[in-house]
């Protein structure tokens, strides 16, 4: 039987540290988890979900490099995973983009749903992940949430493309702060 790679477990690296997966449910804007358990798991009153072993998450993981592979050639781009970034004024605020090329920062959604355009909590994440590139020193000009689906004939990779706003980002900084 083949071996099966299993995603390393991270759930202790979220004690202290907000995250861009953090911030939309901080502001609101995640269906999946609420500021209330985000609080409880930076704080460490709450073990995080540990979701190494769900086969949804392993499904979108390794989709994410095909992904990031297919939205370079279309650009004629090279994709880098620019790895986890820490904002310097404030060292618990946390990002990594799945992908980066050119002041692009790349954020991967893989899935079965039917929703026509990237959610707001995709968006925000991405900017979150603009925002703290951006404060270490990576130009940022635009965002793309790349969207593979799955479930047809074949999987589809739709790019959606904004500009990075950064004025939206520090307004989202300074809630995360205050929060």
């Amino acid at each position: 039987m083949p071996k099966v790679e299993v995603l390393a477990d991270r759930t202790g690296d979220r004690v202290g540290r907000i995250g861009s997966s953090d911030v939309p449910a901080i502001l609101g804007l995640s269906a999946y988890k609420s500021a209330l358990k985000v609080w409880r798991i930076v704080t460490g009153r709450d073990p995080s979900d540990d979701l190494t072993r769900s086969l949804h998450v392993q499904v979108g993981v390794g989709c994410e490099a095909l992904a990031l592979a297919e939205y370079g050639h279309r650009m004629g781009v090279d994709v880098v995973s620019p790895g986890t970034h820490t904002h310097p004024d404030a060292p618990y605020i946390t990002a990594s983009a799945d992908g980066y090329a050119d002041g692009v920062v790349v954020e991967v959604k893989t899935t079965f749903a039917k929703w026509p355009e990237p959610l707001p909590a995709h968006w925000c994440q991405a900017q979150w992940q603009a925002m703290v590139l951006t404060a270490s020193g990576t130009p940022v000009d635009a965002l793309v949430v790349a969207v593979l689906r799955l479930g047809g004939r074949a999987p589809v990779l739709e790019v959606h493309r904004r500009p990075y706003d950064a004025d939206a980002a520090g307004a989202d900084f300074d809630t995360v702060r205050q929060w």
